[in-house]
């Protein structure tokens, strides 16, 4: 699988409703490259504990069709 991290905002939105992959994926995707990343950067000061589970729920919406634009679309 691509380094859905580093995809376009227009891919990670295509992805998502081609259903190519989810939010989860996409989402655990930017937490392992901030935690991998943020050790020489330190740029995060934290990061939001309920993301999965937003993402699950963004999941749901693309699913029944009720997602907006960006939804599921990690945001820092």
């Amino acid at each position: 699988m691509k380094d859905l991290a580093n995809l376009s905002l227009l891919e990670q939105i295509d992805g998502l409703n081609s259903k190519e992959f989810s939010s989860v994926e996409l989402t655990s995707s930017y937490v392992e490259k901030i935690e991998e990343q943020n050790k020489i950067l330190n740029c995060f000061i934290s990061l939001n504990e309920n993301a999965l589970e937003e993402a699950k729920k963004s999941d749901s919406k693309i699913a029944k069709n009720k997602a907006n634009t960006m939804e599921g679309i990690p945001i820092a």
